[in-house]
This record gives C-alpha cells, structure tokens and sequence, in this order.
C-alpha cells in the first residue's frame, strides 16, 4: 500500500508520492515464491495506483484482484468475492503497464516544495498515450472480470436537438446474475487533433442470468466539443463522429458513426 505520505515521512524508500510501479518490500518477488509452490496461488493487491504485474502470467496464479486501498469490511469482502457469494464488476480506471515508459509521463522524484512541471503529454494520457503509440498494456483501461458473461447488440444512434442519443442491448449470457460496466467512448472528426478515443460515459447494468436490458446514453453539446484557445470557447468540431461501446478501451463491441 502506498500513497500520499507526510513530508518527512519514508517508507521503504519512498518518500511522499511513490518512486516507481514497484510493489513496496519486495512485494513482487513474494508473490513469485509463492506461486512456485502453490498451484492455486491468488493474489490481492491494495495500492493507489497500477503496480507492475510481470508475474500475472504465471500458471499457477489463478486470480488476481486489485483491491485498490483498503477498509474496515475489505477482508469480509474478498471472502464474498473469492467464494463467490458477490460477483465483482469493478473496472480499472487506469491501465496497468509493464514500464514507465509505456505511460508517457515522467516521474517528479523531488516533489517537495512546489516542482515546475512541464505538461508536454497534454491530452495523452494513459490508455491515450498507449494507443497512439500502439502499446498493448498487460491490463487495459476499464477492465474487470466477473463470474458470467455478457453480450452487446442493437446499437442506435439518433440525434435529439444538440445532443446525440445512444441505444444498446447488454444481455447477461452467463449463469449467474451480474453486473456489466459498459463504456461509451468518442473518436472525434479526424481535423479536431484528438485522441483516437475519449471516454465519454458509463452505465451499470445490474442483470439476471438469460436477461437483457436496453442502455440509453446522451452525448451532449458539450461531449461532443474541444476548448478552442484562439476563441476561448467551447466549439464542436464539425466532421464524421465515430461512437465506441464496449467492455474496456480494448474490448470494443458495437461502434456506429453520425
């Protein structure tokens, strides 16, 4: 576990933020140990952020779940996952990469006081950055597991006054009731100078099992524009728009354009 320590705080070499994607004592290399010896080896991660995970792939680790940070009921709560008892339908709200490198940022290591930052990734960030330079993280933006399955279809697109209506089915085609997270992200016109896709909005879709349920989503005026620096103002690219749905920036399932 790590995060935002005191000033004059260090734990096992960090001191305030962390240094790096490292699992703090070790933690990596307990976790190979382990699984050298254990067949059916999972692990919890409580962290404030992505951690490296080189040893995701390995045969005998056969769950993994990031617990993000911990609270009282996080013990009785794993138990509920792991027994399945509770389905989980978390979703990562970053990637988890194998370098630095591959996030497009540079650590501040002297961040006491107050640093000048320089923010030359501007709107690339995380899975941003990655899929501009074609990197395949080991776990991708909004990715999450669960017990059941789930299938997307009908997509619609429909214009209502300045906004852009969206319409999908999400059908629970597993065994076990659910909960499904999906995702809506944009492709602005080519000449706007965006980012390929942009998250937009989310849903949760709580589904019993055989059951499927109609997703509405609105993009509005403001979804739809980029802050123009010359004007100062919000403005909509005009141009073809091009819509994404799906489970994960990298498990795209329907796509329509207007």
């Amino acid at each position: 576990m790590s995060g935002e320590l005191g000033a004059y705080d260090i734990v096992n070499g960090n001191q305030g933020d962390r240094n790096n994607l490292d699992l703090w004592y070790k933690g990596g290399s307990l976790v190979e140990a382990v699984a050298a010896v254990n067949n059916n080896t999972v692990v919890v991660v409580h962290s404030v952020g992505p951690v490296y995970m080189p040893w995701s792939t390995h045969p005998n680790i056969t769950a993994i779940i990031y617990a993000g940070a911990p609270g009282e009921q996080t013990g009785p709560s794993i138990v509920d996952v792991l027994y399945g008892k509770y389905n989980p339908s978390g979703r990562l709200p970053f990637s988890i990469a194998d370098s630095e490198n591959d996030y497009g940022t540079t650590i501040i290591y002297d961040s006491l006081g107050f640093p000048e930052i320089d923010y030359t990734e501007k709107l690339l960030l995380d899975y941003r950055y990655m899929d501009s330079k074609n990197i395949t993280p080991r776990f991708e933006f909004g990715f999450g597991l669960s017990y059941t399955t789930f299938a997307y279809s009908g997509l619609s697109i429909s214009g209502s006054g300045t906004s852009q209506i969206i319409k999908f089915t999400v059908t629970n085609t597993g065994a076990f009731g659910g909960t499904e997270k999906p995702q809506l992200y944009l492709a602005y016109p080519a000449s706007a100078g965006e980012p390929s896709k942009v998250l937009r909005g989310f849903e949760e879709v709580i589904l019993s099992a055989g059951v499927g349920s109609l997703v509405t989503m609105t993009l509005s005026e403001r979804d739809m524009s980029i802050w123009d620096t010359q004007t100062q103002s919000w403005i909509r690219p005009s141009g073809t728009y091009t819509v994404y749905v799906g489970a994960s920036i990298r498990d795209i399932r329907l796509m329509g354009t207007f």
